[in-house]
């Protein structure tokens, strides 16, 4: 994702990249014989996380785009390994009962972990750029951007009890709120 853009750019990104992939998905799902072998495959949520410097004399801000896992159970769990290897603290978090997927299934683990490199990549940008002692703050917006029985998906997603949880241990271990743009 470019570097210093506003909120308002990013969101934009995100959209568009998710009308782009359904497109994609439209196209290839034309050739029915090949729409299940790819259905299986494709992760229904796109997610957004951006940091930013609060300061009225300079847009500071970086942003990553993560998918929620799709595939079977095996797949699923070694990249779920890989995320609680990549992020660590995703091993503290407990499944939550009612929900049929486990910590590190949806696109925001994914983005968590690049969450303490972003801050301190912002950090000494904030110094480069005179801003010492600048506060940073963290926003994540998902969609759910595609659903097989629906023709076109994009609604935003509201963290899960795991996403919310994880995002509280984030926020701890940052001293930084990690704010979910979707509406309740």
């Amino acid at each position: 994702m470019p570097e210093n853009r506003s909120l308002s750019e990013y969101v934009a990104i995100l959209h568009l990249l998710s009308r782009l992939l359904f497109k994609l998905l439209e196209h290839v799902s034309k050739n029915q014989w090949k729409s299940a072998l790819y259905v299986c495959r494709i992760s229904t949520t796109i997610g957004l996380l951006v940091s930013q410097v609060v300061s009225a004399d300079a847009i500071l801000s970086n942003a990553t785009i993560g998918f929620s896992l799709c595939g079977n159970q095996n797949e699923r769990r070694k990249c779920i390994q890989s995320r609680k290897e990549n992020l660590p603290l995703l091993s503290n978090v407990s499944p939550h009962k009612g929900l049929d997927w486990s910590p590190g299934n949806c696109a925001e683990p994914e983005n968590f972990a690049y969450l303490p490199w972003m801050h301190e990549q912002l950090r000494q940008s904030a110094v480069d750029n005179g801003l010492d002692n600048a506060e940073i703050i963290s926003m994540s917006l998902s969609l759910k951007w595609f659903d097989q029985y629906v023709t076109s998906a994009r609604s935003a997603k509201v963290f899960c009890k795991i996403c919310r949880e994880t995002a509280d241990l984030m926020s701890g271990s940052l001293s930084c709120k990690i704010l979910d743009l979707c509406p309740q």
